[in-house]
């Protein structure tokens, strides 16, 4: 199954009106936030003369250092407020909002940092050389306010990257199984919210707060998270703010109405693009993580849980080696293309794909969380190590393997962690493959079979692209259709095999046995023959590493 972007991360988790809910929820509760916290505020200024109610009604409010804290605060709990929607109607924890891999990486941003900042230093002292700002004033409440503007401003910021970029440019972009209309229409309604929320009225600003947007998901997109959107806006927001708070701008209050806008905006929003896609080709240069499979969810967890069926085939050891099929020849060759060397089992089971590493030669260490099927290797194939673990965890010292390679099990895996984690491994231009079996369902009474038993997860991931991430490079594939012969009982055997028929009750097991049996019965390619001819399609993929 091809990987997905930051913004299309959560397209496949059922259910369109999660998206829709937790938009609408974000907006309410943010609402209600910022007038509890944003009015606490603007009370206390009220209450002690700070302001008065004609600023109110004129737009304009002087930024005095309580409104200034209060309004940060409140766009500041964003960050938890969109986390905590995420989980509750995508069932995703908090750390997948920040970036494809689950965490916010900030040695990421910091190296970002280091060409970013500058040019913003840059673009903003030339704007205060131009434009003078005035008379500059150092007081307790200048010092006050620059204290506030340093400690706050990236929380304010960072704060309006989760709650746009983030959650509502993801939850649009879960409508769509089109990538690409998935990003346009996310972008479109998380640009128009963000400059909405910043109740200019004049054309050229509102133009530049929706570019900004734009770029934000240009960039989240491009880099896998909300890294250089957050960095962006932090450093804008601080290098405007804090000569604004030296020259006593702030107190003036920001002015967005009409005829406040215009032309010169056009620099600050070819500064935003730029930095988009500069940060969206570095990502890519620099070997970041910038697409995932669709991140751990809770939705359905109930009626299937991953972990338990990818655990479960230890109870079914037998009937797996009996069953299951092995791989055509050459395919070891083209998977693992060197003579000698380590080469990495992972997800090795019984050893269906090891005996052909094993008959070359090769040294190979077959990795597998199930100790069972383990045992049942190493009585197989004495020469090979056998050693318990898992892809995202693999128990070897870094550059110590010359291939990996994964026969029917990457559907199993945190793709992210594990490619990670392989390229941990592997010395530098190692290879990783992965290889499935796949039953040929173009034949009517396979696609039968597979009504009856249920579509594994490694056949729905078969029916869209499979894509090795960075730092991989290209990802090679070839197909090559073969057929193994079966009996009837080794038939029930493979059935037996399948991880949801394991993990089902007796009475479902039993009625899946019977109408394969009547399958074979009946159907008039199977009636009556001595063996099955099974057709199968092997997929095979390979990238090397750097």
């Amino acid at each position: 199954m091809s990987q997905l972007t930051y913004d299309h991360a959560l397209s496949r988790i059922p259910g369109k009106w999660r998206g829709l809910l937790a938009i609408v929820s974000f907006v309410v509760g943010f609402l209600i936030i910022s007038s509890v916290v944003g009015g606490a505020g603007f009370l206390y200024e009220y209450a002690v003369g700070g302001v008065d109610l004609d600023a109110l009604s004129s737009g304009v409010i002087p930024l005095t250092p309580a409104i200034m804290l209060t309004n940060n605060l409140s766009l500041a709990a964003s960050i938890p407020l969109a986390m905590l929607l995420q989980r509750a109607f995508f069932g995703v924890k908090g750390g997948y909002l920040s970036s494809v891999t689950g965490r916010f990486r900030w040695r990421w941003m910091m190296r970002l940092a280091l060409i970013i900042v500058p040019v913003w230093i840059i673009y903003v002292g030339l704007s205060f050389v131009i434009e003078p700002a005035g008379e500059l004033r150092i007081d307790g409440a200048a010092i006050l306010m620059l204290a506030i503007v340093i400690l706050t401003t990236p929380l304010q910021a960072a704060g309006e990257e989760y709650g746009t970029r983030g959650l509502i440019q993801r939850s649009a972009g879960s409508w769509f199984r089109s990538p690409v209309w998935a990003f346009v229409v996310g972008t479109i309604i998380s640009g128009a919210v963000f400059a909405s929320a910043h109740f200019a009225a004049d054309p050229w600003l509102i133009a530049y707060y929706f570019v900004f947007g734009v770029s934000g998901s240009i960039a989240a997109r491009g880099t896998g998270g909300l890294e250089a959107p957050v960095l962006v806006h932090v450093v804008n927001n601080v290098l405007i703010f804090i000569p604004a708070a030296l020259y006593g701008q702030l107190a003036e209050g920001i002015d967005r109405s009409e005829g406040t806008g215009g032309a010169f905006v056009l620099v600050p929003m070819a500064l935003c693009l730029g930095a988009a896609f500069f940060s969206t080709w570095w990502a890519r240069r620099t070997g970041q993580v910038v697409r995932a499979d669709t991140p751990p969810t809770r939705v359905g967890a109930g009626v299937r849980n991953p972990s338990a069926l990818a655990n479960s085939f230890g109870r079914a050891v037998e009937q797996y080696d009996a069953a299951r099929p092995e791989y055509p020849a050459g395919t070891s060759e083209w998977l693992v293309p060197i003579e000698s060397g380590v080469v990495v089992d992972l997800g090795a089971g019984t050893g269906k794909f090891t005996r052909a590493l094993v008959a070359r030669s090769l040294e190979v260490i077959a990795i597998d969380p199930d100790t069972t099927m383990l045992q049942k290797l190493g009585a197989n194939l004495p020469t090979a190590r056998a050693i318990p673990g898992t892809a995202e965890s693999i128990p070897l010292a870094d550059a110590s393997a010359d291939a990996v390679v994964c026969a029917q099990a990457w559907h199993w895996v945190d793709p992210v962690r594990a490619t990670a984690e392989v390229a941990r491994v592997l010395r530098p231009g190692g290879t990783l493959g992965l290889v499935w079996n796949i039953r040929d369902e173009s034949v009517d009474w396979v696609a039968d079979l597979t009504r009856i038993m249920g579509a594994s997860k490694a056949e729905e991931m078969m029916r869209e692209t499979v894509t090795i991430g960075a730092p991989f490079g290209e990802t090679e594939s070839r197909t090559e259709a073969w057929t193994k012969d079966f009996t009837l009982n080794e038939l029930l055997s493979l059935v037996a095999s399948r991880s949801a028929i394991i993990a089902a009750d007796a009475p479902t097991r039993e009625r899946i046995f019977a109408s394969a049996r009547d399958l074979v019965a009946t159907h008039p390619a199977l009636a009556g023959q001595d063996t099955i001819p099974m057709p199968y399609i092997t997929h095979s993929f390979r990238a090397r590493l750097g």
